[in-house]
């Protein structure tokens, strides 16, 4: 007999069907998800392609899950199913009626939902439901994607008797994979939120049926990452929100916009006076409020003063970029580790004078490690004063550095003790109106130093500098593009360094 109680739900539908990620758009924002739907060309998704390395990652952990599940029956090609949903389906009911024990990638259909599940292992009295991420923690999120997975399944007809996450173990060392995964028994959370799904599905289904829903602005549209159609939603919103006061919860910050407080200079903030210890966050946030009151640059010039003085010459502006990998490849390494393979060093031997430039980067899949360190001690050897922006990263690298070569075990962590951060130096004295609340160095830079940006670099954000590190290292790509490649990951490290230097002196210049 078919466990399947309801075969007809699998028949072809043209209406638009629920995933997993689509629910979790429309659970995020009912006005994100219609959009995605009715407007799948809009220019705000232009480029939002899932990157060539996390595909690649994503399908190796996939493949490695599955070895894990002997005797199990890949449905189509593995690729079918993202575009053939109704033929992947069938097969899938095949499978199960031929009672096969273990299926990999099999497509549920109901008329407004589908679900492509990783692992479907048949069990005593049902099914065990799998779900396989590349991450090497348990998130949240995870137990709602096996929620909604379950949900459908069980739709079809599919008794979900079990249900878990699978992922990747931060305790598994290369080169030993044989404790890649912990798999975590999440079947009672699960099946608690499945429970509250019908409704949430009827709802989002109804939705995208009538025409764009008016949704206020609120917490998602910044948070956990800003939306891509925020700046369409927020026409009209006035600059420097309540939302980009530093440090603000953001429940906190919506509480003021509905209740009219939309600008940071809307807010009463405690006053100086009634605070014999303010914080650090609260004296920020009056620096901020200062500057957008009077529309100036703050600058606490006798304690930025103070900060510069204390540096010892000479000073070594360092930055690195890691590649990440799922599954590591380099002994003493583990899953989701980042791994140094990248470093730009600007040497400034006393104040004002001209900096030199140090620099390396990996150019295939060997270990880069040894090659690094021995790279780095050389660049850093005369400095007395190590430098970098947001410092617990470069300390970071460092630290796993000196674990992995310890032939340099005791120069790299000279390294590591002479750090000193940029970024609270600016943060702690210094409030620029063009920050919008953020310190990060892509904003504090072309506010204090306007000649010099990120803009018409072939690279400019950190995560595309992170997979085109992977590509040129384990892509396959050809020498040519390999070179060009490498010349532009060089070109953005060394403007990390570049903009230290330049932040550096104009710091000194504004303290005169």
């Amino acid at each position: 007999m078919s466990d399947f109680a309801a075969p007809s739900l699998f028949d072809p539908t043209p209406a638009p069907r629920l995933s997993k990620r689509r629910f979790a758009s429309g659970t995020r924002c009912p006005k994100l998800l219609w959009l995605e739907t009715h407007e799948p060309s809009a220019p705000e998704l232009a480029g939002q392609m899932i990157p060539t390395v996390l595909l690649e990652q994503g399908r190796q952990v996939g493949e490695l899950a599955r070895e894990r599940f002997p005797g199990g029956r890949l449905v189509g090609d593995g690729r079918v199913a993202a575009f053939d949903l109704e033929r992947a389906a069938a097969e899938t009911r095949v499978c199960i009626e031929a009672g096969e024990p273990v299926l990999f990638e099999a497509v549920f259909l109901t008329d407004d939902s589908v679900a492509i599940v990783d692992i479907l292992e048949r069990i005593e009295g049902g099914w065990r439901l799998v779900e396989v991420k590349q991450s090497s923690d348990l998130h949240d999120e995870y137990v709602v994607d096996v929620a909604f997975q379950m949900y459908v399944l069980e739709r079809c007809g599919v008794p979900v008797v079990q249900a878990a996450v699978m992922h990747l173990c931060r305790d598994c060392v290369y080169p030993d994979l044989e404790g890649l995964f912990t798999t975590v028994d999440v079947t009672e959370a699960a099946r608690a939120q499945a429970a509250e799904l019908p409704a949430s599905v009827s709802a989002l289904v109804t939705m995208l049926g009538g025409p764009m829903p008016d949704v206020a602005i609120d917490v998602p549209c910044v948070s956990p990452d800003p939306c891509t159609f925020k700046p369409r939603c927020w026409v009209g919103i006035p600059d420097h929100h309540v939302s980009t006061l530093y440090m603000i919860r953001k429940k906190e910050a919506f509480a003021h916009h509905h209740e009219g407080r939309t600008r940071i200079v809307d807010l009463e903030l405690p006053s100086p006076a009634s605070k014999k210890k303010p914080s650090k966050t609260l004296e920020i946030q009056w620096r901020q409020q200062e500057a957008l009151q009077s529309g100036q640059r703050i600058v606490e010039r006798e304690r930025l003063a103070q900060a510069l003085a204390s540096l010892e010459y000479p000073v070594a502006m360092l930055d690195f970029e890691t590649v990440q990998l799922a599954v590591p490849v380099w002994a003493g390494c583990t899953p989701q580790q980042q791994v140094p393979v990248q470093f730009s060093c600007h040497v400034i031997p006393a104040p004002g004078a001209a900096p030199a430039h140090h620099e390396w980067i990996a150019r295939s899949s060997e270990d880069p490690r040894p090659r690094i360190a021995e790279a780095l001690v050389a660049a850093c050897q005369d400095a007395r004063t190590v430098m970098a922006y947001f410092a617990g990263f470069e300390q970071g690298c460092l630290t796993r550095l000196a674990e992995w070569v310890p032939a340099r075990s005791a120069e790299l962590m000279a390294i590591h003790d002479k750090i000193v951060d940029l970024l609270p130096i600016v943060r702690e004295h210094v409030y620029d109106p063009a920050f919008g609340g953020s310190f990060s160095i892509k904003r504090v830079l072309p506010a204090l130093v306007p000649s010099l940006s990120y803009d018409g670099l072939t690279i400019a954000k950190g995560d595309v500098a992170a997979a085109e590190l992977w590509r040129v290292m384990f892509g396959g790509i050809s020498e040519t593009e390999r070179e060009y490649t490498c010349d532009a990951l060089l070109e953005y490290c060394r403007r990390d360094t570049e903009a230290m230097v330049a932040l550096h002196d104009q710091l000194r210049t504004m303290c005169g």
